[in-house]
């Protein structure tokens, strides 16, 4: 916690809507204040977030209220605080272990407010500062399931986080994850020409083109990968992630290719360098990609063995041996991807094919046995048989036979001939491969 010292930061002792104490400062970013108070009501710790643009806003001497600068940004302002409290809205509709609660909101000092969890913990960031050494992979990997799952919860409400990085992922006491730091989110369009060198919020590195750009209709849930996999490279190696500041979109050569990362194993690296595709449609386009190549890679590592498994990267991604480094030349992934899938797909419809054919068969026989039970009365004694058997003429003997015969006997027949041929045609197939015919 930081002592306030910035007059465009509330005070502490400040009160908020009656309710809540300011008891110090915790963060800021381009688009908000965030301090730690009390509900002097119920002695409950809370982080409220205060609706703060800098370069727009600013306090005048010790006044609470906040005022616009550049009276030609007051409507920007105005539209840019109604997101804040609509975006402060979908929040609290969520309810995700790894999201924090929103509990509160309100509007006070020319300006909106929403409360939340204070999430009593440390953040990635401070983590790797005070032990100036890498998380371990199984860690890494640890926190990563659990930041997926929060980012599935905000993807499927249209959201996007757009400032994933180390500071604003949370780990409290009980080793659980919780995403802070919503603000950029809350934001999809500048406000005037004071604040065009910050636009959307983002922290270097961590950005990706299409949001440095500020291209808001390329944005996606691939936006947040991108920050996810540098997140995951800054963990791994406790190296700042490269930036794509001098990179366009129309590069063909991708500059994240060749990624240093000792002592990490290769499906990880792979991830990585996956989620950290300039090109944004070259990354993964949901959650569920990622977790599928999380859970392939898992089994591998608890076998102890490579992984051979299917991976959407798996057939465009070849190791290229640089002394101790691995670098993946990349190519396209979409294709790849439907094609695998499809193709599994195809190969398991014609291996069940043939057991269809044999249980429609079977299915008659035995269908055609029971028929005939109940048409004779499911009984069978001396009596029946020779009123049913003995007794009967030349044509009536003709058509019972022909009935025992093709109920029973053709299914049995039809089997074995199919498995005959079966595998007449399947060793003669392989010798005509053999004599290059």
């Amino acid at each position: 916690m930081n002592e306030i010292n910035n007059q465009n930061m509330l005070q502490v002792g400040t009160i908020l809507h009656g309710t809540y104490k300011i008891e110090s400062y915790l963060a800021s970013g381009g688009f908000g204040n965030t301090y730690l108070a009390k509900n002097i009501e119920f002695d409950e710790t809370y982080a409220i977030k205060e609706f703060f643009v800098k370069g727009v806003c600013q306090r005048d001497g010790n006044s609470t209220t906040i005022s616009v600068s550049n009276a030609e940004n007051t409507n920007s302002f105005e539209q840019q605080r109604e997101k804040f409290k609509k975006e402060a809205r979908r929040l609290r509709s969520l309810s995700n272990p790894h999201i924090v609660k929103v509990y509160d909101l309100f509007e006070e000092n020319g300006t909106a407010y929403y409360v939340m969890d204070y999430v009593d913990g440390e953040n990635l960031s401070a983590r790797l500062k005070r032990t100036n050494t890498p998380l371990a992979e199984s860690e890494v990997r640890n926190y990563l399931n659990q930041i997926l799952d929060g980012l599935e919860a905000i993807h499927n409400e249209g959201m996007f986080h757009l400032d994933i990085k180390p500071a604003n992922i949370m780990v409290d006491s009980h080793n659980v994850v919780k995403l802070i730091d919503f603000g950029a989110s809350k934001q999809q369009s500048t406000i005037g020409g004071a604040t065009m060198s910050t636009g959307i919020s983002y922290t270097n590195g961590y950005a990706p083109s299409e949001q440095m750009a500020q291209s808001y209709d390329k944005f996606g849930p691939w936006t947040d990968f991108y920050a996810l996999g540098a997140t995951m490279y800054k963990l791994l190696t406790n190296q700042d992630p490269p930036s794509v500041s001098d990179l366009s979109e129309d590069e063909t050569e991708d500059k994240h290719l060749a990624l240093p990362m000792p002592n990490v194993s290769g499906e990880m690296k792979k991830l990585v360098v996956w989620m950290m595709q300039e090109n944004r449609l070259k990354r993964p386009k949901n959650v569920g990609e990622i977790r599928c190549i999380l859970q392939q890679s898992s089994i591998a590592t608890s076998n102890n063995e490579e992984t051979k498994a299917f991976s959407p990267y798996q057939s465009y991604a070849n190791p290229v041996n640089n002394d101790e480094e691995t670098v993946w030349e990349i190519s396209q992934v979409k294709v790849v991807v439907n094609e695998d899938r499809q193709g599994g797909d195809e190969k398991k419809n014609t291996s069940n094919h043939g057991l269809k054919i044999v249980s429609v068969i079977l299915a008659v026989g035995i269908t055609g046995l029971i028929m005939r039970a109940i048409y004779y009365g499911g009984s069978y004694d001396d009596a029946f048989e020779r009123n049913m058997v003995h007794g009967l003429n030349t044509i009536d003997k003709f058509v019972s036979g022909g009935i025992i015969f093709l109920v029973f006997f053709v299914p049995i027949v039809s089997v074995v001939l199919y498995y005959v041929l079966k595998k007449y045609i399947s060793w003669n197939s392989k010798f005509l491969l053999k004599d290059g015919r």
